[in-house]
């Protein structure tokens, strides 16, 4: 019997994940998320090693100016095994932000929990319809 998590390895391997950046500004004491614009930019970058640096930010604020926030979370990945360029390029585009995504929602549910704040949870996302509507700089 073959071991089926060995069959199953990804050619993309995430090496690191960090937090960029992070703020948030609140000015008022009740913060209502109802009226919110909210923003989310992807930049891929790669690297001299060839391995590839890919950022997510995410920026929410409230139309009344009483909070703005904004998170910038990236992961280094390397790809494996994948000599094919087009297919390297949907992998890096696609699945890195599948796998980065997690850890923006989790980070901004942490910083507006909050005494006296409702967090934001984001929801679960489709992410082919997210990169759809997403303005993003990839240079491959």
């Amino acid at each position: 019997m073959e071991n089926v998590i060995k069959k199953s390895v990804s050619a993309l391997i995430m090496k690191s994940v960090y937090i960029e950046n992070m703020h948030f500004k609140r000015r008022a004491l009740v913060v209502s998320y109802e009226n919110t614009d909210m923003d989310v930019q992807r930049t891929v970058e790669r690297l001299e090693d060839g391995s590839f640096k890919v950022t997510l930010t995410m920026t929410i604020e409230d139309k009344q100016e009483d909070f703005v926030l904004g998170v910038t979370v990236c992961g280094i990945f390397t790809l494996e095994d994948e000599t094919d360029e087009t297919i390297k390029k949907a992998i890096i585009a696609k699945n890195t932000v599948a796998i980065l995504f997690p850890y923006l929602r989790s980070q901004i549910t942490l910083l507006t929990s909050q005494p006296d704040m409702k967090p934001i949870v984001l929801p679960a996302v489709n992410i082919n319809s997210l990169l759809e509507n997403m303005e993003d700089s990839v240079r491959v």
